[in-house]
């Protein structure tokens, strides 16, 4: 998926219009419209960045035009992954139909690199 579906099918599940993410990140109506429609990217790391934060996602699933981008993982992010995800669960806002939708990413996220390993041991064989 491109940065121009991402970026709309996170405004419109935020119930948001291209005016009030413009409005939102300073920028105008059109410059929304250029990104969703004509394919333009933000030319700063900070808009990104703003974008990341309104959507509640990692500024870099908006870099890379595939779902399947993958971050580095390192120990400390390992234990800052699961102990928000600990705390969302604990704590957090999510109903529960959304905590079953996030365990199930998960799932299939550790399945689907599961597989792919297997896929490349296989190869190289």
């Amino acid at each position: 998926m491109d940065f121009a579906e991402k970026l709309k099918r996170l405004r419109e599940k935020e119930g948001m219009t291209q005016t009030d993410l413009a409005e939102e990140l300073g920028l105008s109506l059109k410059t929304i419209s250029r990104y969703e429609v004509n394919g333009m990217r933000p030319r700063s790391r900070k808009i990104y960045n703003q974008m990341a934060n309104i959507f509640r996602v990692d500024a870099s699933y908006l870099l890379v035009d595939d779902d399947d981008y993958k971050v580095p993982v390192e120990d400390q992010n390992y234990d800052m992954l699961v102990n928000g995800m600990l705390g969302l669960f604990a704590g957090g806002t999510l109903s529960d139909e959304d905590k079953k939708a996030v365990v199930e990413a998960i799932t299939d996220a550790y399945y689907k690199s599961k597989y792919q390993g297997t896929n490349n041991k296989e190869s190289k064989n």
